[in-house]
């Protein structure tokens, strides 16, 4: 008799040892899902923010390209890469409007 009591305190310590790691597994897919949510979220941000940026920079030298007008300039303020990059076409057509209009 002490042998069955033994296996079915055995078993019912088993079953809750398993059901506690189930729980812990729920708890970790739940939390890597949320990391991977995120994650996905804040790539699609930043792809959203840079590409309008650079859609942007785009338009702009397009136009001025397309009408051959040395007076437009790009616009992009900003501390971030494109606005640097912009800042330097400004300059840049600048230079080349300066030089090849002095009167202007």
């Amino acid at each position: 008799m002490p042998i069955v009591i033994i296996g079915i305190l055995t078993i019912v310590s088993l079953s809750i040892l398993l059901q506690k790691q189930l729980e812990n597994n729920e708890i970790l897919a739940i939390f890597a899902i949320s990391i991977l949510a995120m994650l996905v979220f804040t790539i699609l941000l930043f792809n959203l923010i840079i590409s309008q940026q650079v859609n942007r920079l785009i338009d702009r030298l397009g136009q001025s390209s397309v009408e051959g007008d040395l007076t437009q300039r790009m616009e992009l303020s900003g501390n971030d890469e494109i606005s640097v990059i912009a800042g330097y076409i400004d300059d840049f057509i600048d230079r080349v409007h300066t030089n090849s209009c002095p009167n202007y």
